[in-house]
């Protein structure tokens, strides 16, 4: 879980729900956002078949867990892809143009403010309120009779057809889910 129930607590102002309802929500609004991007967001090592590219700096893989941190399938993290050296090197190449690669890559809870692993402030809030919505769709019920959805900060609230908040579902603001979501099929 990259959002700890104190950050939720100060970005929503929610000091009365139980802490395991929180906790659930927070993981729930953590794999939502996670399918809406197309990439796990928590760190882990992780082993991966993605597709080569060659570019003038050698054989590149970009996988999906971003930003990397390391990688023992041999080559060098450079920003978001792992690079095969041009000379006495490679991937596990597969015939078909993938390689497997295994790497260390995500947002790591435990990361400081300037560490390259550290989970931007868009993402860390987008949780926090979507958890929020989880937790208490009724946040939302103070919007005019009739409304369909209502939005804030960078999560919005879709109602059902009855508009009823208890029906509600989860979407994320489209120029967050822009800027993070994986620009590529690039696994297989």
């Amino acid at each position: 879980m990259l959002v700890t129930i104190a950050r939720y607590r100060d970005i929503t102002g929610d000091n009365d729900s139980s802490t395991a309802v929180v906790e659930d929500a927070l993981t729930d609004a953590q794999a939502l956002l996670e399918e809406e991007l197309h990439r796990p967001l928590e760190q882990g090592t992780r082993t991966e078949r993605c597709r080569i590219f060659g570019e003038p700096r050698g054989a590149t893989v970009y996988p999906s867990a971003t930003p990397l941190v390391t990688t023992s399938t041999g080559g060098t993290v450079v920003g978001h892809a792992i690079v095969a050296p041009t000379t006495g090197g490679s991937f596990l190449l597969d015939p078909d143009g993938y390689a497997t690669v295994t790497y260390l890559g995500g947002y790591d809870p435990a990361a400081i403010a300037g560490d390259v692993d550290y989970l931007p402030r868009t993402l860390e809030r987008a949780i926090a309120w979507a958890a929020r919505a989880l937790v208490d769709p009724a946040t939302f019920a103070s919007v005019p009779p009739g409304a369909t959805s209502a939005s804030v900060g960078d999560v919005s609230l879709t109602w059902g057809p009855g508009g009823s908040p208890a029906q509600g579902e989860v979407s994320f603001d489209r120029k967050l889910v822009r800027r993070w979501r994986r620009r590529r099929d690039l696994v297989a």
